[in-house]
């Protein structure tokens, strides 16, 4: 079953970049599987956070799939 995603569907996410970034060396990668309508909201969100080089990768259906981001 998949973990509840909180009324906006990231919270857990938000949650867990938050608490990564002091923990994650510098240049430190942050992965994370995301849901297929989630890669802006996410990628904005890991941005506000302050993490570097965002992106989002899809998977072979083309839906948004991974965010990637560098601390």
């Amino acid at each position: 079953e998949a973990l509840d995603g909180g009324p906006d569907g990231i919270t857990l996410i938000a949650r867990i970049a938050a608490d990564a970034l002091p923990r994650l060396k510098p240049g430190g990668l942050l992965a994370l599987e995301i849901g297929e309508d989630e890669g802006a909201l996410v990628g904005d969100l890991l941005r506000s956070a302050g993490y570097r080089e965002v992106r989002v990768e899809k998977d072979l259906a083309g839906h948004d799939r991974l965010a990637l981001a560098r601390s």
